[in-house]
């Protein structure tokens, strides 16, 4: 008999104990928010900001250091932010990879560095947020190298985005974090006609999911001569030059048959 009670004494200890282990952990997660700016805060990243590693690169913005920090024994790369009344997190994912790697630039030229995730073809782009010391208002489309202004009080910028058959100048719209293509203008390899160059100027851009849809605008000879590339330097520098003049010239002309 004594030994039953024994027993079951066990079991009404050992049944008991999950319960005190949760509301233990629950009482170690509880910060007292009188003391909550001298608490570092650890990101979702799952690093801890007393993680040490090499200094790649630091900056200063709206009241917070950013150091960018490296461990190369673990192959890892992480942001540090540091806010004056004491609070940290970190950011990760921006390590180089294959045809990926990370920059910190003030895209926008707001005076506030911005996030450009760069890829093989193409950037995203994911710009400062000031009420979280974060870079989440990433614009919903592709971006590479310069972004030149067609006409800032409409928000309008233009681009040069190269790919496998030849690049597209690319004329958009930005609202807020939405990017609306307005015109392009490609440049492709026509191999029906020996590899010839061919130009479309498109309008009326509409993009679901991997279909995209458009409109063709009739291109007259002397745009045509002035925009085409030549053999000797394709899709460089003088190529790019030379067309991005004429086109700025070409899209403020006829801004308005693109913009309606």
């Amino acid at each position: 008999m004594k030994f039953t009670s024994f027993i079951v004494l066990i079991f009404f200890v050992l049944s008991c104990k999950p319960a005190a282990t949760k509301q233990d952990n629950a009482a170690t997660t509880t910060i007292d928010s009188t003391a909550a700016k001298n608490v570092p805060i650890v990101a979702t990243s799952g690093i801890p900001c007393s993680m040490t590693g090499k200094l790649v690169e630091k900056f200063e913005q709206n009241n917070a250091l950013f150091e960018r920090l490296k461990n190369e024994a673990k192959e890892m790369e992480w942001l540090k932010v540091s806010t004056k009344d004491g609070k940290c997190f970190t950011i990760d994912s921006i390590g180089e990879m294959n045809h990926y790697n990370v920059v910190f630039e003030d895209w926008d030229k707001d005076g506030m560095k911005d996030r450009i995730n760069h890829y093989k073809w193409d950037s995203e782009v994911c710009l400062f947020d000031k009420s979280t010391n974060n870079f989440t208002r990433c614009i919903n489309g592709r971006f590479n190298g310069d972004q030149w202004d067609l006409d800032k009080s409409k928000n309008l910028k233009y681009q040069f985005l190269e790919n496998k058959m030849g690049g597209i100048f690319e004329l958009y719209q930005l609202t807020g974090n939405n990017k609306k293509i307005i015109s392009q203008v490609d440049f492709a390899a026509d191999y029906d006609n020996n590899g010839a160059t061919k130009i479309q100027i498109r309008k009326n851009i509409v993009i679901a999911n991997d279909d995209v849809k458009f409109d063709t605008l009739k291109i007259d000879s002397q745009l045509s001569t002035d925009i085409m590339p030549n053999d000797e330097d394709g899709y460089g520098d003088k190529f790019i030059a030379k067309t991005k003049k004429s086109l700025e010239a070409y899209w403020k002309k006829n801004l308005a048959e693109f913009m309606k």
